[in-house]
């Protein structure tokens, strides 16, 4: 029976190194800002997010809340939770923000 806990703790664990690896890595992010494309170091928020880069803003949204569920730092006790969380809103943001950008709204 506590096999089951173990493997969710392993799994929050897991989830919490993975986005502050990929979070602290500079990666080639070829998205549009401003409507011009840039190559310059930046987080690849929709890496991050596990998500492509044409996905809807309902799947980003559905997988942000997923994450943060998993990542928030009453719910995952792991000492990086709360960077990983943060990193994770940040990634929800930057994505929501493009998206809008590109289709012409404002957020």
């Amino acid at each position: 029976m506590g096999r089951v806990g173990e493997e969710q703790t392993d799994f929050k664990t897991q989830l919490v190194l993975e986005i502050i690896s990929v979070s602290s890595r500079s990666i080639a992010c070829p998205h549009q800002h401003s409507h011009k494309r840039i190559k310059s170091p930046l987080v690849d928020w929709y890496r991050l997010l596990r998500v492509e880069e044409d996905a809807d803003v309902d799947i980003i949204r559905r997988q942000y809340h997923k994450f943060a569920l998993q990542l928030h730092p009453d719910k995952n006790k792991h000492p990086k939770a709360e960077i990983a969380f943060q990193t994770c809103i940040r990634g929800w943001s930057s994505s929501l923000t493009y998206l809008l950008e590109s289709r012409g709204s404002s957020p």
